[in-house]
């Protein structure tokens, strides 16, 4: 039942044994650094409150109402908060290991630094939220939008982007070793000096993206779209480029050793290293 309730009153009834609050009422609570550790606040309405270094671990805030509340160095370590509102929230520096964020609304969150490693962001909304510096080692964010996202220097090794849209985000020095990112959109995003070795790309969008000096080793780039990317100095060592739109790219100074590009695309404004002979790489030009 719903009911409005005091900071001090909740914590007060915590203390006591009550783990029970469904739909409470916390409006611009003050909860600095309590602990509710399993406390179960489904639907709870916590609109700018101040959870900077709660403990809310394996807590229950499923479609709670988190818009503009602070939780900086919050612990969230496998807390719930499938289909909850938290936009322009502060998570940074949060603790939210294998928490589940699956259909929440982080539209313009602030989750620097945050550990995000093994985390469920299936579906969420993550329209240009800042995740500066974020671990987020294993992460699920298939399905996810990223699009004007700031991802620079963020940990998403292994991650798996599939699906998601990523469009115009800022990556630079990302870590997305052996991240799944087939068939996600990352149309126009920037990703110089980015680690995607071993990635899966296979039929994703990236064209336009910034790739300079991008470690692309070895990475899985079937019926990739590069169209008009940068790919100036990339590693591309032993990457697998069949059937990959290169129209417009720009390859100079990239690394191509053992790299496949059967089939691949190019055009009159693709540019290579003179050294470089696209026709006996297999590779099909197109008007």
């Amino acid at each position: 039942m719903t009911k409005v309730i005091s900071a001090s009153q909740l914590l007060r009834l915590y203390e006591r044994g009550e783990r029970e609050f469904m739909g409470a009422q916390l409006h611009q609570a003050n909860l600095v650094g309590a602990n509710l550790i399993g406390v179960h606040m489904l639907g709870a309405e916590l609109r700018q409150a101040d959870l900077r270094r709660t403990s809310l671990m394996g807590a229950n805030l499923s479609s709670a109402e988190l818009t503009e509340s602070k939780l900086s160095e919050a612990g969230l370590i496998g807390v719930d908060l499938s289909l909850s509102t938290l936009r322009s929230a502060l998570l940074n520096m949060a603790m939210a290991i294998d928490a589940n964020f699956i259909g929440a609304d982080l539209a313009g969150a602030d989750l620097s630094g945050a550990n995000l490693s093994g985390a469920r962001l299936i579906r969420a909304n993550l329209n240009k939220a800042i995740l500066i510096r974020a671990t987020m080692r294993r992460a699920d964010l298939s399905g996810a939008n990223l699009s004007g996202a700031m991802l620079s220097q963020a940990n998403l090794r292994r991650a798996d982007i599939s699906g998601a849209n990523v469009t115009s985000a800022n990556m630079n020095g990302i870590n997305l070793r052996r991240a799944d990112l087939s068939g996600a959109n990352l149309t126009g995003s920037i990703l110089s000096q980015a680690t995607l070795r071993r990635a899966d790309l296979i039929q994703t969008n990236l064209s336009g993206a910034n790739l300079r000096r991008t470690d692309l080793s070895h990475a899985d780039l079937i019926e990739t779209d590069l169209q008009g990317a940068n790919l100036n100095e990339a590693d591309l060592r032993g990457a697998d480029l069949n059937r990959t739109n290169l129209a417009g790219c720009n390859l100079i100074g990239a690394n191509l050793s053992d790299a496949s590009l059967s089939g691949s695309l190019y055009d009159a404004n693709t540019r290579f290293d003179p050294a470089f002979d696209p026709y006996s790489a297999g590779m099909q030009k197109v008007e």
